[in-house]
């Protein structure tokens, strides 16, 4: 019985340093991410990361967890990444759940530097602009605030695409479909062809292991095939806690010619560190072509 008391202590440790005060701040000019001043924590799972095959030969966007208590697998995938990248020029455009509803925006982004342990991640303010004009996006900084969807996955960023701009945006989840589509439709048309649209998000939660493996294998198929997958309807079915996210990842990248998938991993935390409590699932995949 000690295993899943165990578990349940990991699990509620992870979730209160992602969105407590271990997650990021702000002073009015920078933001910062999670476990700012934890260098050492990164480089462990950075120097323990998984090992993934992608048979991709120019990735274009991708699907990655938040929750560091994953991190091995999201140094895995950011890894993975830069060696199907062409270049190390270009921008990451991260789209992540607005879990708290923070601030007034449906579509939030941030034009601030962040601070990471491995340097600052400097915003394509220019581009945010553009967005903005397109109507897609409002800079809403208060949205930002404590928002692990963003905040966790920064350090990896600025370590494997140092030479990168980011474009953090936030979804809340009563934006429309419609303006879900348009976001992606807005990004594969304004886009450069060596920008990577990362969506930051988790799939099942709360759900025992054999009922995440089911759920995830109905969800499988969905995240597959992306190409097909461009209408609420067809998202709407995946349970995960960004399906307008999803619907702007798949709309983007089925109108910036993306025609492959890689599932780099399906798991969740059960799986990964044992236990038979309540658990949240994981995808990593990547998109482009072969």
């Amino acid at each position: 019985m000690a295993a899943p008391y165990s578990f349940g202590r990991l699990i509620i440790f992870f979730s209160l340093a992602s969105l407590g005060c271990l997650s990021h701040h702000r002073d009015g000019r920078i933001h910062l991410s999670s476990f700012v001043d934890d260098l050492p924590r990164y480089e462990r799972m950075i120097e323990q990361r998984m090992i993934f095959q992608s048979s991709l030969s120019r990735v274009k966007g991708g699907i990655v967890s938040h929750h560091l208590l994953a991190g091995r697998a999201i140094a895995g995938f950011f890894s993975t990444a830069r060696e199907a990248a062409r270049s190390p020029q270009g921008r990451i455009i991260i789209i992540g759940p607005n879990h708290a509803s923070r601030g007034n925006a449906l579509t939030a982004a941030s034009v601030r530097e962040w601070k990471t342990p491995f340097g600052v991640c400097i915003p394509d303010r220019e581009f945010i602009k553009r967005l903005v004009r397109e109507g897609v996006v409002s800079i809403d900084e208060d949205a930002f605030l404590f928002e692990h969807s963003i905040g966790s996955l920064l350090p990896f960023v600025r370590h494997y695409f140092p030479l990168r701009r980011v474009v953090p945006i936030l979804v809340n989840y009563r934006l429309s479909w419609d303006d879900a589509a348009r976001l992606g439709a807005v990004l594969a048309r304004t886009s450069d062809e060596n920008d990577l649209v990362v969506l930051s998000a988790d799939f099942v939660h709360n759900r025992t292991v054999r009922e995440a493996r089911a759920i995830d294998e109905r969800s499988r198929g969905i995240i597959q095939s992306f190409y097909m997958g461009c209408t609420a309807e067809y998202v709407s079915r995946v349970e995960m806690d960004c399906r307008k996210g999803l619907l702007a990842l798949c709309t983007f990248l089925r109108e910036s010619g993306a025609t492959d998938a890689d599932i780099l991993l399906n798991t969740n935390g059960g799986e990964m560190f044992g236990g038979r409590g309540p658990v949240t699932s994981y995808f990593f995949a990547l998109y482009g072509t072969r």
